[in-house]
C-alpha cells in the first residue's frame, strides 16, 4: 500500500494532498491551526487533528518535551539559590531541588533538635503542610536508619519502615509507591533527613547519588566556613 496523503481544511481553504511527514511537520510548527481537519485523499471521511496516529504521538512528545523543559527550569533556579542561601532556607531548596530532580511529588524535611527527637519542619507537594511541626515517633525506622548516616530507597510494600513512611508521605491521599530518604550530616552529627515519596514507580538505585549529592549541597549551607 502507498502512503496515506491528507487533504487540511480550515473550513475556507483546503489544501494537500500532503504526505503524513509534512502534515507532522506542519502541526509540530503552529502552521495548522487547531480547529483544522483533514483526510485521506483517498475517503471522503474528514477527522480531527488528533485522530491522525502520527499526529498525536509527535503533540504527546512536544508535550512531555516542554514539561522536562519547566521542570529543568525550575530545577536550575532552585539549585542557584541553594548556592546563595543558609539555614532552613537551604533545607527547603534542597528538597525542592531533589524532589525536581528524581521526580518525586512529595517531600519533607525533619529536623534533628536533639539526638532522639526529629520533627518535620519543611513540606513539599500537595497535602503535606499538615504535618509541619509533628514529630517522628521514637520507632521510626527510617529515623535510626539516618543516625547512622546512611540512606534508605524502597518500595512502600517492602517492609514497615517504608509503609510508615509511605503513609506519612501521602496522608489521605495515600498512592505513594517508592519512598527515599537521605540524612544531612553536619559536623555535630545528623542535622535533618530529607524524605520524598512518588506515586509513579520507586526510587532507582541511581538515584542515591543524587540524593547524596543534594545532601552535600545542603550541609555545606549549613556548617559555617
Amino acid at each position: 500500500m502507498p502512503p496515506p496523503l491528507w487533504m487540511v481544511t480550515d473550513g475556507l481553504r483546503l489544501v494537500g494532498p500532503v504526505t503524513t511527514t509534512a502534515l507532522v511537520h506542519h502541526v509540530t510548527e503552529g502552521r495548522v491551526p487547531e480547529h483544522c481537519v483533514v483526510r485521506s485523499s483517498t475517503t471522503r471521511e474528514w477527522r480531527a487533528l488528533d485522530r491522525i496516529r502520527e499526529v498525536r504521538a509527535a503533540r504527546d512528545a512536544l508535550y512531555r518535551r516542554g514539561q522536562r523543559t519547566l521542570r529543568e527550569a525550575a530545577l536550575d533556579s532552585t539549585q542557584t539559590l541553594l548556592r546563595l542561601s543558609d539555614g532552613d532556607e537551604a533545607l527547603e531548596l534542597g528538597l525542592q531541588a531533589a524532589a525536581l530532580e528524581l521526580g518525586a511529588d512529595v517531600g519533607f524535611v525533619h529536623v534533628f533538635e536533639s539526638s532522639h527527637r526529629a520533627v518535620t519542619r519543611i513540606a513539599f507537594g500537595e497535602g503535606t503542610n499538615g504535618r509541619i511541626g509533628c514529630p517522628l515517633r521514637d520507632a521510626d525506622l527510617l529515623m535510626h536508619v539516618a543516625r547512622t548516616h546512611c540512606l534508605a530507597l524502597g518500595d512502600a510494600g517492602a517492609g514497615h519502615a517504608f509503609r510508615v513512611a509511605a503513609s506519612r508521605l501521602g496522608g489521605r491521599m495515600g498512592g505513594i509507591r517508592g519512598v527515599a530518604m537521605v540524612p544531612v550530616i553536619g559536623r555535630r552529627g545528623v542535622a535533618a533527613m530529607i524524605e520524598l515519596g512518588r506515586s509513579d514507580r520507586i526510587f532507582r538505585a541511581a538515584d542515591a547519588g543524587v540524593l547524596r549529592r543534594v545532601a552535600g549541597s545542603v550541609v555545606k549551607r549549613l556548617v559555617p566556613r
